[in-house]
């Protein structure tokens, strides 16, 4: 009898537990994105682009491009190369959220520590052990919070409703209300794009640095090209939001009920719809003469008698 045997690399990732496989996650999608966001643009400018003497839109152009290319592929890669184990996509997302909070805190205390240093006339390196010990108690809660049971039935319970899946809930009922509710909040999106972005509230300026502390001629990239990262960011966020929205088990229900009832409501023809609004306006027309008519008539009425005296 044939016995399929899995690769042995491949195996031992499968016998991953589960914050094991969250660890492995967070860092393959950190270096990924580093990689991809601030390794690919570094090199194509500093190697590539003076070498190939391109027009600087095609340079740009073909940069995404390839940044796009090895997105997918990294992407590709480590959706084979986990485990796939329950709770586990929820975990590496909140993981992510973890690791960046972490820096901020770090980069925080290490400003503060400078700072404090400073002001004490001391030498800002004895500063340095304070942020040190911030990184290494953050690090230290989230790696025994992913240990614990109740974070487990936490991701568990996050990857049951489907936020970190791309199937879909209840498939071909309500397609109407959905689609129409995924329109309507990338409209209001798209809008909060077009303020932000073209009206230039965030995108005045160049990348987004910040100074290290303790080193003072030295700077920390944030963001390159804030105003186009932060709206592509946006509109891949909110397509994501809007698709995983309108399949979570509770509000699709809601929609599927939605559209339930008003596949019951009968709807006019044009021609009595026509009609209707006829008799509408023209009522409100004849309503509104009546009562600046009477509106007249009281006020002549009031003045004659001296209850209202105009005055020049």
């Amino acid at each position: 009898m044939a016995v399929a045997v899995l690769p042995e690399e491949k195996t031992q990732l499968r016998e991953m537990t589960l914050p094991q496989a969250i660890l492995y996650g967070t860092i393959f999608v950190l270096v990924g994105a580093w990689a991809v966001y601030f390794g690919i643009p570094f090199v194509w400018e500093t190697y590539l682009a003076p070498s190939l003497g391109l027009n600087p839109l095609y340079s740009n152009g073909l940069r995404l491009a390839v940044m796009a290319v090895a997105a997918m592929g990294l992407l590709v890669w480590g959706t084979r190369s986990l485990p796939d184990l329950p709770g586990e996509r929820s975990g590496i997302f909140l993981g992510i959220v973890g690791v960046l909070l972490t820096f901020f805190a770090v980069l925080l205390a290490g400003y503060l520590a400078d700072g404090l240093c400073t002001w004490l006339g001391l030498t800002p390196m004895i500063g340095i052990p304070i942020p040190i010990l911030v990184a290494f108690l953050c690090i230290r809660y989230l790696w025994r919070g992913l240990h614990s049971e109740r974070a487990h039935k936490t991701l568990r319970m996050l990857d049951e409703q489907g936020w970190f899946h791309r199937g879909t809930f209840k498939k071909g009922q309500g397609l109407r209300v959905r689609r129409l509710t995924m329109l309507g909040i990338i409209v209001v999106v798209a809008c909060g794009i077009y303020i932000f972005g073209f009206k230039r509230s965030y995108t005045i300026g160049h990348d987004w640095v910040v100074p290290m502390p303790f080193l003072a001629n030295y700077e920390i990239l944030l963001v390159r090209v804030p105003g186009f990262t932060l709206s592509v960011l946006t509109v891949l966020l909110t397509l994501w939001f809007v698709y995983r929205l309108v399949n979570y088990p509770r509000f699709a229900d809601f929609l599927i009920a939605t559209e339930a009832e008003m596949n019951k409501v009968s709807w006019a023809s044009a021609k009595h719809l026509k009609r209707d609004t006829i008799v509408v306006l023209v009522t409100t027309l004849l309503l509104t003469l009546f009562l600046w008519f009477m509106d007249i008539i009281w006020a002549q009425l009031l003045i004659w008698l001296g209850v209202i005296r105009l005055t020049a």
